[in-house]
C-alpha cells in the first residue's frame, strides 16, 4: 500500500505542478456558450510566453544587472550604456496614404410627378 501511495506521487507531484504554473501565467480552457447559453465547445486560452520555467529565469532585476550578486546570472549579453548611444537611430517615416480606386456611386429614383 505504501509503495502504490509513493508511486502515485511521484507521478502525480509534477502534473500538479506544472498544471499550477500553466493556470498561473494565464493559461485556461473556457467554455463556450451560444447565445442561448448552451455550451458548444472549449476555448483554449494560451499562457504567457516561457510559462514552464520558474519566475527567477524569466523575470531580470534591473537593479542587479551591472553587479552580478544575484546568484551567478550572466550580463555578458547586455550593452552597456556607451554602446546603446552608439547605435544608429531610426526615424520612422509613415507610409504614403493610398487613394481609393473604388468609388462609391449613389443613383437616386425620382418618383413620378403628378401634372
Amino acid at each position: 500500500w505504501l509503495r502504490f501511495v509513493l508511486f502515485s506521487l511521484l507521478i502525480v507531484s509534477p502534473c500538479v505542478r506544472a498544471a499550477y504554473l500553466w493556470y498561473s501565467a494565464g493559461g485556461r480552457i473556457l467554455i463556450r456558450r451560444n447565445l442561448e447559453g448552451q455550451p458548444i465547445g472549449f476555448l483554449y486560452v494560451r499562457p504567457m510566453p516561457f510559462w514552464f520555467a520558474s519566475p527567477s529565469m524569466t523575470t531580470t532585476n534591473m537593479g542587479d544587472m551591472n553587479n552580478n550578486n544575484n546568484g551567478g546570472s550572466n550580463t555578458a549579453d547586455c550593452l552597456t550604456e556607451e554602446q546603446v548611444r552608439a547605435l544608429p537611430e531610426i526615424v520612422y517615416q509613415t507610409p504614403p496614404k493610398e487613394t481609393s480606386t473604388t468609388t462609391t456611386t449613389t443613383t437616386t429614383t425620382k418618383s413620378p410627378q403628378k401634372e
